[in-house]
């Protein structure tokens, strides 16, 4: 069985990919969030949602 390792060169290009991604994402989250501005419903919904999200990965994630 062959092992391939990165590069540094591929490392490096791997990690500016996931940091300009982030960046990406996040400046999408404030675009999407500042858009809601006045919309309570949306908001509450998606706050409710992020909630039951995180508490199933809890859930699934300390389950044995």
């Amino acid at each position: 069985m062959t092992r391939n390792f990165p590069t540094p060169s591929n490392e490096l290009a791997a990690v500016t990919n996931t940091i300009g991604q982030a960046v990406q994402a996040s400046t999408s989250a404030f675009r999407f969030l500042g858009s809601l501005k006045g919309d309570t419903r949306a908001v509450l919904v998606l706050l409710l949602s992020v909630c039951g999200l995180l508490w199933t990965i809890n859930y699934f994630s300390t389950k044995r």
